[in-house]
């Protein structure tokens, strides 16, 4: 019986230097032993981290279900950690990969990994986003984004969102750094020629175009209140 696969892949640059200052690969450690405090803990934190991440890709009745496959995999997939990573870039990729299999699945093609990372959620079925935003600028990055390829989409996310670096990145799209600056810069110029596909008769758009990186941290903030009223639904359906 061949061994599990370990985390991150070979092809992964890891700087072990850079992974000793995350303070949850102590409570990962003391998870492995036993402790289901420190697995509470690391569940707490990541929460918003992964429910923001799904969010936005797949349709509302199916977010509860995705994130919960994610920490269960966690879960069962903890003991392949290496730890010259951070834990956040680990949960991550679990979260890209089950949000992949579950857009894979819907297909009445067969279609692989790469055939659903290369599509968008709209063209995959996602329907329309549910999200009720205030700013109709904001309901127009957030199209824009749900209608370019779903790791263009993943990436933009994360590095304006969560403020990824580009080692952080290659960890989690599990491939060298020189490689995620590329995408990185493809997936911006993808996402600037969606948006003025919409705003192409919108000239009050104009200006806002041109600062992509301020607008996708304001849709960011704007998703975090929704986020916090979910938690409170849910909260009170128990």
């Amino acid at each position: 019986m061949s061994p599990a696969p370990v985390w991150p892949p070979p092809q992964v640059e890891v700087r072990g230097s850079f992974a000793a200052m995350d303070p949850d690969l102590d409570l990962l450690a003391a998870w492995r032993g036993g402790d289901k405090t420190a697995a509470g803990t690391i569940l707490k934190k990541y929460y918003f981290v992964v429910r923001q991440a799904v969010l936005t890709k797949v349709p509302e009745n199916a977010i509860d279900d995705i994130v919960q496959d994610v920490f269960e995999a966690l879960a069962e997939r903890r003991d392949t950690f290496r730890a010259d990573a951070t834990l956040k870039t680990f949960i991550l990729t679990i979260t890209r990969n089950i949000i992949a299999n579950f857009f894979r699945e819907r297909q009445r093609k067969p279609v692989d990994h790469v055939g659903v990372f290369q599509s968008s959620v709209r063209d995959l079925g996602a329907g329309p986003s549910s999200l009720l935003l205030k700013h109709e600028k904001d309901r127009i990055l957030l199209e824009a984004l749900r209608g370019i390829a779903l790791d263009d989409q993943f990436i933009l996310e994360l590095y304006y969102w969560d403020d990824m670096s580009g080692p952080d990145l290659a960890q989690v799209f599990e491939c060298p750094e020189p490689t995620i600056r590329s995408r990185l810069r493809r997936a911006k110029e993808r996402l600037t020629e969606a948006v003025h596909e919409l705003t192409r008769d919108r000239r009050e758009f104009a200006e806002t175009v041109t600062n992509l990186d301020s607008w996708a941290k304001q849709l960011r903030d704007e998703l975090k209140p929704y986020l916090q009223q979910l938690k409170q639904d849910k909260a009170r359906r128990k």
